[in-house]
């Protein structure tokens, strides 16, 4: 089983896979208007999966979408997982992948902002977050 997490927004979306034991397989960030056919082409490669979203920012009409264009049903399941704080750790998680180099490794991470669009960290905090709240991993 997989888990297949969005963290909704208003222009671009967050979208990660993530395995039972919660190995990434795929992150990536696309346009919100591509995020129904990205999640229908994922629910066709990763079937069985669960649906996590974010629950703030864009997520109520996020999930009208989800249950008008029918992607929903091609889900185990959707899940709303609580999404406080999720941009700061998705923030720490990049910079642990991606170690600043040159005289940014001395400014302290907290006070960089990564370079690139980072919501697909996002979208795996949310995916670890639902394994650790459901599954018990």
């Amino acid at each position: 089983m997989h888990v297949i997490a969005v963290d909704p927004g208003t222009g671009k979306c967050g979208v990660a896979v993530l395995t039972a034991d919660a190995a990434v397989v795929e992150r990536m960030v696309v346009d919100r208007s591509d995020v129904i056919g990205v999640l229908s082409r994922l629910a066709d490669v990763y079937s069985p999966a669960v649906l996590v979203t974010g629950d703030r920012t864009g997520s109520r009409s996020f999930q009208a979408e989800l249950e008008k264009s029918g992607v929903a049903r091609r889900f185990e399941g959707v899940h709303p997982i609580d999404e406080h704080m999720s941009s700061l750790e998705a923030r720490e998680r990049y910079f642990r992948d991606n170690p600043p180099k040159g005289l940014r490794r001395f400014v302290p991470r907290t006070m960089q902002i990564p370079p690139v669009l980072y919501d697909d960290y996002v979208a795996v905090v949310l995916a670890e977050r639902f394994l650790k709240l459901r599954l018990g991993r």
